[in-house]
């Protein structure tokens, strides 16, 4: 959706697949369908974590627009599978995307535990790969040129590579 028209903007929050659904009763469907654990493994959100309800739940989430926007594209991307966002659509709120509602007759995602964490965030990237045919999984880009330090090895201010553990492990080694 370009910026067009109020005219326009508001037919399509008309046509939107989270219009009119509250938001109590958005986290009460997710949990009827995956439970508890999955959500907060999918979504890692820790109030799906720690002694979860619904209430205490959207309490936080009214709260916490981050974590809203990251159960609503959850909700749209996973539990009601639609297409997923484009690059320019995908850096706008959920509500705020374009969303095909011509497919909406899927069913929702099968989701286990040991499923990995649903990302919703272009920073960390955007990459589905497709598995079962029914469902993509979200994992991480790799950023091209980026190097990742050695957890074994840091390397101090003079350029050499130290260890940080290294009195550690010697004082274990002398046990």
């Amino acid at each position: 959706m370009g910026r067009g028209t109020l005219c326009d903007m508001q037919q399509h929050l008309i046509n939107h697949p989270l219009n009119g659904i509250k938001l109590p009763d958005l986290v009460q469907t997710l949990v009827d369908c995956y439970g508890w654990d999955i959500l907060a493994a999918q979504i890692n959100i820790n109030c799906f974590k720690s002694n979860p309800s619904v209430a205490s739940s959207v309490t936080f989430l009214r709260k916490t627009d981050w974590a809203r926007h990251r159960l609503e594209a959850f909700y749209l991307y996973r539990f009601r599978q639609f297409p997923l966002p484009s690059e320019i659509q995908h850096a706008l709120p959920p509500r705020e995307r374009e969303v095909d509602i011509s497919q909406n007759d899927r069913p929702p995602a099968a989701l286990t535990l040991d499923d990995p964490e649903f990302f919703d965030d272009p920073n960390t990237g955007w990459q589905p790969t497709p598995k079962d045919g029914m469902r993509a999984r979200h994992t991480r880009k790799q950023v091209v040129g980026a190097t990742v330090p050695q957890p074994d090895s840091v390397a101090s201010s003079s350029g050499k590579k130290t260890d940080p553990w290294s009195k550690w492990r010697a004082k274990q080694n002398d046990d």
